[in-house]
């Protein structure tokens, strides 16, 4: 049994069948990338306040990564070198 989460490989059975920009639409059909408030909400309700927290710190965290990619994706878009 492997005990770490790297060593697990999953398939989805719809990429045995399809692929490229079909499997991608009924992928995201299957398993939307973005979860609606009440979703989150929902799980939020059963967290601990230690979790909302840590929830919301890594939310902070990857909106400001985000936010970075963002920047840099848009001085390459518009001609200007990225800058650290």
């Amino acid at each position: 049994m492997p005990t770490h989460i790297e060593e697990l490989v999953a398939i989805d059975p719809l990429a045995l069948f399809f692929r490229g920009r079909v499997l991608q639409i009924l992928l995201e059909m299957k398993h939307p990338h973005v979860p609606s408030v009440g979703d989150i909400g929902k799980a939020l309700e059963k967290a601990t306040a230690e979790e909302r927290t840590a929830a919301l710190n890594r939310a902070r965290t990857l909106a400001a990564y985000a936010k970075n990619v963002e920047e840099a994706a848009q001085k390459y878009a518009t001609g200007e070198k990225a800058v650290a």
